[in-house]
């Protein structure tokens, strides 16, 4: 039974893990922007060769993997992160990291309500979740070795990047007055 879990938290509960936290991002893109949409990738931000579908200011593109990636685009496709507002880049930047923990916590309040195999999936889902929220809210650069991520910062990165844009900001407002 050991083998058919892991494979179970392999094919299912690992992609399931990242597609939660990617549209934590896409929440907070179209929640905080009027004109943006949201483009939820799980595996390579490529639009060929993926299951595509839309549901509502979202479009899916879905393929097997263990990453994801999730972009806020306008009417035309073209990127419209760097046009929202320092608030906007943030609600974006922290959504995914906040829904991974969101989900961590439903899993572990769930968990006891089931038992056996079930029971042991829904701790491993909390683990995964647990995983994803600390692996992308810390700030650094993923190593090159990290498949799919490798140079780019993380949501932490970016988060702690807007924080200070916005206490500059606050500073030099303070200052012309």
């Amino acid at each position: 039974m050991v083998f058919v879990n892991a494979l179970i938290i392999y094919l299912f509960l690992v992609p399931l893990a990242v597609l939660i936290h990617e549209l934590g991002h896409a929440a907070g893109s179209i929640l905080f922007t009027k004109q943006s949409r949201a483009n939820v990738f799980l595996g390579p931000s490529n639009t060929e060769n993926s299951t595509k579908f839309k549901i509502g200011r979202i479009n899916f593109y879905l393929r097997f993997a263990t990453f994801g990636y999730c972009s806020s685009v306008d009417k035309e496709g073209k990127p419209y992160t760097e046009r929202m507002s320092n608030k906007q880049r943030m609600a974006f930047y922290a959504g995914g990291p906040a829904l991974s923990l969101i989900a961590a916590v439903a899993a572990q309040t769930a968990a006891p309500h089931f038992s056996g195999e079930l029971f042991v999936l829904m701790r491993a889902f909390t683990v995964i979740n647990v995983f994803t929220f600390l692996s992308t809210s810390l700030p650094y650069i993923y190593p090159k070795w990290r498949k799919g991520l490798g140079g780019t910062p993380t949501d932490g990165y970016r988060v702690r990047k807007v924080w200070r844009d916005m206490r500059k900001q606050r500073n030099e407002r303070k200052k012309a007055v």
